[in-house]
């Protein structure tokens, strides 16, 4: 959608359409955090349960903060 009401169209079908396309847009994007929020959380909790857990191994200082380096990287959005 563009910031300048000059570039609306006058015709409200083609404004509807605009909104609707606009809308899917978003929802888009919202589904595709919330998968991205749900890998990272599910990371998260498999290095809380290597460093915390009592049947795990611990993990080394090391290989937690590899972990965390990788998580903290810019995820990079698709084309």
């Amino acid at each position: 959608m563009t910031d300048s009401d000059n570039d609306l169209p006058d015709n409200i079908e083609r404004l509807k359409a605009m909104l609707v396309a606009e809308r899917a847009a978003h929802a888009a994007e919202r589904s595709r955090l919330v998968e991205q929020n749900d890998r990272l959380l599910h990371t998260l909790r498999q290095l809380q349960r290597n460093q915390f857990g009592r049947k795990s191994e611990r993990l080394s200082e090391d290989q937690l903060n590899l972990a965390l380096e990788d998580l903290a990287a810019p995820m990079k959005r698709p084309a």
